[in-house]
This record gives structure tokens, sequence and C-alpha cells, in this order.
């Protein structure tokens, strides 16, 4: 007849149970940290990426958002062509001028012929909207703050996060980005057009005779200095936008994704306009409308990709956070007892388990 075993003493069942806790958090980072195989844990975080954001229905948000975004174009326009008015007494008349006429390019190349009734619509208004700022500005104003309010609470899905700001601080913070939209592409635009120095400082350039070593620096760095830009509101945006804060730096893959899919869909837009639509009976007169429809929602949807991204991140963190927690909590006795109660394994201690399912999707 066999011996019973002896029964196990409750530490070493504590031990054993931490013991596979810890090699279930060792496996678990191996797979989501990209030292081990950065090509495989690329690959699994883009699949994360496109599986949440078909859950949370991200090309529907983007179009409700790219709805409101083109109505609020042309009082964004508005804004723009008041704010390079008030630009003007620093940069000049001249370099103002030219940077309107900088911005009726990259819409003339960007939406082509099909959308000049657009193009002649936004220069109407720079022509009458310098001058001042004005009531309709401000009314322009409160129309940006509901479109951003609107990709406010789409942000919010994507991090899986309820609204609990009151309705005048999300206008507040949407009237915020609007307008730091208005004055970063205002702004970046300036940079790219007449460069850093403008108003005296290109005097104090002239006088040191450097004018012709800025020039041939300024030809190489503008625009990764524009890209810089791009980068760093679309991380701003990621981190103002969200019911939930988080550190600025855990928030630039996102701004850094967006950013990159700004360029790729403004560049393919262009492309497929120059070869499959110049010649389309379809984009007659409501093609202009409709170019612009199409990019705005490319737009919106590199945006909810960015905040899709770093969402996904996030949940990394946490659940690594709370998994090691989890590790130590079974090796603290309880008071009032005389034996340590059995650890709970990750897929018995609740918050885990929901964080891993919004970790892993």
């Amino acid at each position: 007849m066999k011996p019973r075993p002896e029964p196990l003493v409750p530490s070493l069942v504590v031990s054993g149970q931490t013991a596979l806790l810890r090699a279930e958090a060792t496996a678990q980072e191996a797979r989501r940290t990209p030292a081990r195989n950065p090509v495989r844990w690329f690959f699994r975080l883009v699949r994360e990426v496109i599986n949440k954001a078909d859950r949370d229905r991200l090309l529907g948000l983007a179009a409700e958002t790219a709805f409101f975004a083109v109505l609020t174009l042309f009082p964004a326009l508005l804004v723009v062509a008041a704010v390079l008015g008030q630009l003007s007494t620093i940069i000049g008349t001249g370099n103002a001028i030219r940077v309107e006429q900088a911005v009726l390019t990259f819409l003339d190349n960007l939406l082509t012929a099909n959308a000049s009734g657009a193009i002649d619509t936004v220069r109407n208004l720079f022509s009458t909207g310098r001058n001042a700022l004005t009531i309709a500005t401000v009314l322009a104003l409160a129309s940006l703050s509901t479109a951003f309010s609107t990709l406010i609470n789409t942000v919010n899905i994507a991090y899986d996060v309820p609204e609990t700001r009151g309705w005048w601080r999300r206008r507040f913070l949407g009237l915020l980005l609007g307008f730091g939209s208005v004055l970063t592409g205002a702004i970046a635009v300036t940079l790219l057009v007449i460069g850093p120095l403008f108003g005296r400082a290109s005097d104090i350039v002239a006088r040191l005779g450097i004018g012709a070593e800025y020039e041939f620096l300024w030809s190489y760095v503008r625009w990764p200095v524009a890209f810089g830009s791009l980068v760093l509101w679309a991380t701003t945006m990621d981190h103002l936008m969200p019911n939930r804060r988080t550190r600025w730096r855990y928030d630039l893959p996102g701004g850094l994704l967006t950013a990159l899919l700004w360029l790729a869909a403004s560049y393919g837009l262009n492309l497929y306009l120059d070869i499959a639509v110049t010649s389309s009976p379809v984009f007659g007169a409501l093609g202009g409308g409709l170019i612009l429809m199409t990019w705005f929602y490319l737009l919106c949807v590199a945006l909810l990709a960015g905040a899709e991204l770093n969402a996904i991140l996030l949940a990394r963190r946490v659940y690594r956070t709370e998994l090691k927690a989890a590790q130590i909590e079974p090796e603290q006795d309880t008071p009032g007892q005389d034996e340590p109660a059995p650890a709970a394994t990750a897929e018995q201690t609740p918050r885990v388990a929901v964080l891993r399912r919004s970790a892993t999707g």
C-alpha cells in the first residue's frame, strides 16, 4: 500500500502560487515588450489596434467627426484669416500675403481642380476676413468648439472611459483645442514660408551678415521642424482630450502615429485624385465638398487611430502594474488569521482580469 502524501504546508502553497503568478507575469512581459522579438511585437500591436478600432466603431466615429469638421472648415479659415491679419503687424503685410498664398497653394495641390469652388471660397475669406476679429470670427470659434467637443467624445470611447466633465468644461476644452489647432497651423505655415526669423529678427541676421547661411540651413531644417510641430500638437490633443490623465511622454506614440497617417492620407488622397478622379463625371459641382469630406474623414481616422494606440499601451502598463501588485499581496499576512490565505491567481483577481481583457482585446 502506497503511503499517503503529506499535506502541503500553507506557506508552500502560497510560494508555489506566487511562483506561478510570477512566471505568468514573465511570459506576458516577454510577449508584450519589443526587446524579445521586435517584429512579432510590432505586428501583434498592429493587430490589437485594428481589433480595438473595429470594436469601438472607429470608422463610424471618424465619419461623424468629419461631418462636423467640414461644417467648421470655413469658419476655421475665417479665424486663420483674422489671426494672420493680427500677425501682419509683426511679420509685415507682404509676408502675411505670402502665407495666405501658401495656404491656397497647399489646398490647390491637395484638392486639385475638382475643388476649385471651395478654393475660391477660401480666397474670398482671406480677402474679407483679414482686417479684424469680428463677431463672425467669435461665432466661428463657437462652431470649432462644437466640432472638437464631438471629437472629445469619440476619443473617450477609444479609451473606454466615461465622460464625467461638465458641459461647460468640455466646451471650453473644445474651444481651446480648436483655437490652438488654428493658431498652430497659422504659425507652422508662417515658419515654413518665411522662416522663424521674421520682423526685426531678420534685420539682426542681415546686420550680422549671416543671411545666406541662414537661408541655406533653413531650407533643410524647415520640414523636420514642421513635422515636429505636427507631432507635438497631435500629442497635445491626445493628452488633453480623453477623460484620463497620463504623462505626456506616454502620449507620444499616438501623436507620432497620427502625424505619420496625416501625411500619408494627404499624399495618398492627392495621388488618388490625380490618377482616378480627374476625368470622372461624378465630381461635378459637388466635387469640392466630397473631396473635403474625404480628406477630413481620413484625418479623423488618423487621429482616432493614435488614440487607440495610446489606449492599448496604457492598458498594458496598468495591467503590468496590477499584476506585479498581485504577486506581492499573497505573501502579506492578514491580521487576525493564523494562516495566510491562498494566493489569488491572475485570473481570479477581478481587476487584473478586466485589465487583461482590455490589454489583449
